[in-house]
């Protein structure tokens, strides 16, 4: 085996490097797997004052990957993220309801526009008992 240092790069002890190997060549997770087998607990490189990031070490394209962090998320917030949610959904249905059906201002006054209209006419119809109009008349 022979080791062919490609890069050194600048403010750090990153290394580039190539490891040439006599034939048979190993695989490149077994190149992986014997580089990961020499660093220890303390994340040091065969027990030197080397400190390796073991999931750093890139050996011809293979690498290991992080282990999945478990984020916990509080309760609260997934509460707060649903409520959120729905009020996102459903304000436009109560608006578009609000407008549909006449529930705003602008509807109310028509509204009590059309009861006094009513109670006019009944109040003429009372006063004038020989008129023939019956109370289906009274619809706008």
């Amino acid at each position: 085996m022979q080791v062919v240092i490609r890069k050194f790069t600048k403010g750090s002890v990153i290394l580039m490097s190539d490891l040439v190997f006599a034939p048979p060549a190993p695989t490149p997770k077994a190149v992986l797997d014997s580089l990961l087998d020499s660093i220890d607990s303390n994340e040091s490189l065969g027990g030197s004052a080397l400190h390796v990031d073991r999931y750093s070490v890139i050996a011809g394209g293979v690498t290991v990957e992080r282990p999945f962090k478990d984020q916990n998320v509080p309760g609260y917030g997934v509460a707060i993220i649903v409520m959120c949610g729905l009020v996102l959904i459903g304000a436009p249905f109560l608006i578009l309801a609000v407008l549909r059906f006449g529930l705003c201002r602008a509807s109310k006054g028509e509204a009590a526009g059309n009861i006094e209209r009513n109670v006019d006419q009944v109040r003429m119809n009372n006063l004038n008992p020989s008129s023939s109009r019956t109370s289906s008349s009274f619809a706008p």
